[in-house]
Parts: structure tokens; C-alpha cells; sequence
């Protein structure tokens, strides 16, 4: 009798001690009922734990670190010109933003993380990212936004990992600047707050997760835009180059009239010299025009004089 006592108490006990898993959370749940909610036991790290059979039992939870790629479009301005009344013209430009978050689930919010799926972690940190963006980059330009990825980045770790969000009552044109201005601080304080696991951001409370941090990898137009974007400044580009050249050519033409040709004969000979020397004058960068026109005028002067004795 005493051996199929001591028989059954050793089956007891080996049935009693579950493994909870490595990298995973143990929930204990008595009766079939999750103890967080009863507020009885409360969650267990990986190893062997105590549960006695079969009135308590484990169901784990993964907490290694999972990374989530966000992409998200936002719009910008650019200003496109003036309108007939003097106003900027403004048209609205998407931007792409490139990045990745790594979390982890909070032990201590545990009961909240089982009841959202991954899925939902992923929707709810894209959504709030693209959320404070567009409030940002509504009301700056494409070019500041782009040139500002510090600043964004940092804005992107603030709202995620922060339990006081810096900018809360800075207007959305000023939060880049006010990211540049107070960089240092708002990083240290990032710092800390992640180290502190009493400290929680809105989403992390909201999800049961604790975000190790937002890595920006790029801000960028889409691929069409930017085509058209290139083409757009080579166009203006080429046009200022027409319009000097023509600025050019008139200074030219008067330069040979001042010698004593006839407009016709000092249109014909700045038509020559351009075809000659347009490469020469027009890759002069940052070289005053009408001083290098000057240098050419003085150098045909001999060759100038013989047709203006012939004019005589």
C-alpha cells in the first residue's frame, strides 16, 4: 500500500514540474482560468516551474525580439510657382519613408500581449507612424523633409518609445527644427526611458510590447516621381542655360557694335564666335559672364579691325 503511495506521489510530482520553454513567457492558468486576470500567480520565466497537476498548467508566450518592417507614404508640399494674384502655387508630393521596428513583449503586460496578434502590433505601429508624419510633413517641404532623416528618425523613437512625447505641444511645421535644436536631450531621454521598465509609451501599453527601437533606412520620393523630379530640374536647367546664352549673345553683339560693325555685321560675327566658344564661355562656373565676353571681344579686336576699315 505504502509503495503504490509513494508510486503515485512520484507520478504526482513529475506531472506537477512543466517546462516553460526557452525565450518564452509561462501564463499560469488554474482550472483552465488565466491567473494574470484572476490576479493569483503571476507570469513565470523559461525553466522548470512548480505546477500542481492537473489543477495548474502552463501555456507559454515567445518574447524573443521580432523585427517589423514599416513603409509608409506620406505628402508633402512643393512649391510649384506663383499665381496670377503673386500667392505660392503649392502641390502635394508623396513621399516614401523606409524603416524597421524591433520589440519585445513586456513581461509585465503580458494578459494585455496574448489578446493582439502580431499582425495587429504591425498595422498599429505603421498606422501611428504614418500618423505623426503626415502632420509633419504637411506643413514643411519636400526638399526640408528629406534632408531632415536625424530629426525624423528621432521623432519616430520619441512617439514610440516615450511615456511623454516631447513634441505633444510643439505645432507639426516646428517639430523638425525643435528634433534638430534639442537632439542631444531627447536622445538621452529616450535612453533612459527605455531602460526603465516602469516607463511606457501609449503603444506600448496598448499592445503589451516594449519597442527596442525604430531604425530609419531611407526617405524618399517613389521611383516615377523622382524621374519625373530629374527631368523637371534638367528642363529648368536647360532653360536657364538657353536664356544665358541669348543674355550672352546680345552683350556680345553690342560689345561689336561699340567696336564700329553694323548690327548685322556684329550679330553675324557673335553668331560665329558662339559657335566657336560656347563651350569655353559656358563652362567658365562661377566665372562672371560679361567679363569673360570682355577677354573675348579684346582678342578678336585685331581680326575686328580689317572689316571696319572695309565698312569705311
Amino acid at each position: 500500500m505504502l509503495l503504490i503511495l509513494l508510486i503515485t506521489l512520484g507520478a504526482w510530482l513529475y506531472l506537477s514540474y512543466q517546462k516553460v520553454e526557452r525565450t518564452n513567457y509561462g501564463i499560469p492558468y488554474l482550472f483552465g482560468k488565466n491567473t494574470l486576470e484572476l490576479g493569483s500567480w503571476p507570469a513565470k520565466d523559461e525553466g522548470w516551474r512548480f505546477a500542481p497537476y492537473p489543477f495548474l498548467r502552463f501555456r507559454c508566450y515567445p518574447y524573443k525580439m521580432e523585427t517589423i518592417s514599416v513603409q509608409v507614404e506620406v505628402e508633402t508640399l512643393e512649391k510649384s510657382g506663383s499665381a496670377s494674384d503673386g500667392s505660392q502655387i503649392e502641390q502635394t508630393i508623396v513621399v516614401k519613408v523606409v524603416g524597421s521596428a524591433q520589440w519585445v513583449v513586456d513581461k509585465a503586460l503580458l494578459n494585455t500581449y496574448r489578446k493582439v496578434t502580431d499582425k495587429d502590433i504591425e498595422e498599429g505601429l505603421r498606422d501611428a507612424i504614418k500618423q505623426e508624419l503626415n502632420f509633419v510633413a504637411g506643413q514643411v517641404g519636400v526638399r526640408d523633409f528629406i534632408e531632415s532623416k536625424e530629426e525624423v528618425a528621432l521623432l519616430i523613437n520619441a512617439m514610440l518609445r516615450l511615456q511623454d512625447i516631447p513634441h505633444a505641444e510643439v505645432r507639426p511645421a516646428a517639430r523638425l527644427q525643435y528634433y534638430k535644436d534639442h537632439q542631444l536631450e531627447i536622445q538621452r531621454k529616450v535612453n533612459e526611458d527605455s531602460g526603465n521598465p516602469q516607463k511606457r509609451s501609449a503603444l506600448e501599453e496598448r499592445y503589451g510590447i516594449k519597442v527596442i527601437v525604430y531604425n530609419l533606412a531611407d526617405v524618399d520620393l517613389p521611383p516615377d516621381l523622382i524621374r519625373a523630379y530629374q527631368s523637371k530640374k534638367q528642363t529648368e536647367a536647360q532653360n536657364e542655360g538657353f536664356t544665358k546664352r541669348a543674355e550672352a549673345q546680345l552683350q556680345l553683339i553690342e560689345q561689336f557694335k561699340a567696336l564700329g560693325l553694323s548690327p548685322r555685321e556684329a550679330a553675324n560675327r557673335a553668331a560665329v564666335l558662339f559657335a566657336q566658344a560656347t563651350n569655353q564661355v559656358f563652362s567658365l562656373e562661377g566665372v562672371d559672364l560679361p567679363e569673360s565676353i570682355k577677354v573675348l571681344v579684346e582678342a578678336l579686336k585685331p581680326a575686328v579691325a580689317p572689316a571696319k576699315g572695309e565698312g569705311k
